[in-house]
């Protein structure tokens, strides 16, 4: 990445200056929520990714104590929450709660602190009426406990329920959970069970509260073949991905209602997600305690799985525009030059075997044999008659040790476009007599 900077010609000085483009020394640093959204797709290949996560539970504490300390405020009495001991439990109750949020805990304090304040400042002024002594200074000097107030934040007075400030029923984790826990039927003060209805309920709320479809399509999608359910036959897997399937077609943007009618395909796409979701539950649903223990969270493989279609898409795209319009006659769409032309055009540019082959490493043609130069020669014509070529790569390896013995840097040569990443399995296995052989990076 440069930065253009304008040339500084000097008057005083004779001659005609260069313009000089320097190059930006200094890091450039992007801070995202999600780094495979399309605008930073083109960076990803340059830039060096830290994943950020949330701070440990023990340390997140530590820090809201030292912010209490500062604005002269304590949680003394930690132990009216149940089953906590002293201000380290309270605290650890907002951290759990908030879900290791820094700012949804510190949000959480300030919200207990105003009322911690107002009603200390109410004490104080009571007992300076009854004659009582106090400190001197705003809040009389000594430290404002926000106990009470917090832990009524928090949801945990009277009735024992644990709760925080942050909304956490839009979390991934809850919603996939939602969708592939059967849970127990209570039964009902009129003696009624929950049926499959109040099931259907639950997880549609629940995928509507979260908000994302595409999130939890992809989610479920990749977490279905981990749940252990019960299907001999079958027929619940074929079932279910017939849900997805029909789902996935809502959600792609290449029908003819999300681009005549977008705001009809959202409507479409909202109601039918999560109704293949509840299909899934009613299908899928288990009732082991340990099914968190085998679900993900997240969609990074689906998203890097469809950022790598949509490359090699335009990869197949540019090879197939280079071919002439000879080549071109009768090769259909794209999926028959991914399946027919691609391998066999790499099979042709292969190495081979025998005398014509092109496997020794020479840095020059007049090195080469008679029957060498024959393969060299139909080599060229073969990329011509392709439209390919070949550029240098932007990695370097090392060769062989020299008299010195220092390894050289080996220039790494690739096909352009590079139609050998979509015909390249890298863990597969082939016989030794069915390998392609690929030619030197010195002849190429």
């Amino acid at each position: 990445i440069r930065q253009e900077l304008p040339s500084n010609n000097n008057p005083q000085q004779g001659g005609k200056r260069k313009k000089k483009t320097p190059h930006l020394r200094r890091p450039i640093i992007f801070i995202c929520n999600h780094k495979h959204v399309p605008a930073l797709r083109p960076l990803l290949p340059f830039a060096r990714v830290f994943d950020v996560h949330p701070p440990p539970s023990t340390r997140l504490v530590a820090r809201l104590k030292d912010v209490l300390a500062v604005e002269n405020m304590a949680v003394l009495h930690g132990a009216i929450a149940a089953g906590s001991s002293g201000s380290g439990g309270l605290l650890q109750q907002l951290v759990s709660g908030a879900g290791g949020d820094i700012r949804s805990s510190l949000y959480t304090l300030q919200f207990a602190s105003v009322h911690a304040k107002k009603m200390h400042e109410e004490k104080r002024r009571k007992m300076m009426e009854n004659g009582v002594v106090v400190g001197n200074g705003s809040y009389g000097g000594d430290v404002v406990d926000i106990s009470a107030s917090l832990a009524s934040a928090l949801g945990l007075g009277k009735g024992g329920g644990r709760r925080g400030m942050k909304d956490m029923r839009n979390d991934v984790s809850q919603t996939i959970l939602t969708v592939f826990r059967r849970m127990k039927k209570r039964i009902a003060a009129d003696g009624s069970r929950g049926g499959s209805l109040k099931d259907v309920d639950r997880v549609l709320k629940s995928v509507d509260c979260f908000g994302d479809n595409t999130k939890t399509l992809d989610c479920v999608f990749t977490n279905i073949l981990n749940v252990s359910y019960v299907d001999p036959t079958m027929d619940r897997c074929y079932t279910a991905h017939e849900w997805l399937s029909s789902a996935d077609m809502y959600r792609s943007s290449k029908s003819s209602v999300s681009m005549n009618n977008s705001a009809e395909h959202f409507s479409m796409q909202k109601f039918h997600i999560p109704s293949a979701a509840a299909a899934i539950h009613l299908l899928c649903r288990v009732e082991t305690p340990g099914v968190s223990a085998d679900l993900t969270y997240s969609a990074k493989q689906m998203i890097e799985a469809r950022y790598q279609l949509e490359a090699n898409c335009g990869l197949v795209n540019r090879f197939v525009e280079g071919l002439s319009a000879k080549a071109r006659v009768g090769m259909g769409g794209g999926l028959n030059a991914v399946v027919d032309v691609v391998p066999y055009s790499l099979w042709l540019l292969s190495a081979g075997e025998g005398n014509c082959s092109l496997t020794r490493a020479v840095s020059s043609v007049g090195i080469m044999s008679k029957n060498e130069k024959i393969a060299f020669e139909s080599h060229v014509a073969i990329l011509r008659a392709l439209g390919l070529t070949y550029v240098k790569a932007d990695d370097v390896r090392g060769g062989e040790a020299n008299m010195n013995g220092r390894i050289p840097e080996e220039k790494v040569m690739r096909l352009e476009p590079e139609i050998d990443q979509v015909a390249r399995f890298s863990e597969s296995t082939v016989p030794e007599g069915q390998q392609r052989k690929e030619i030197p990076s010195a002849v190429r």
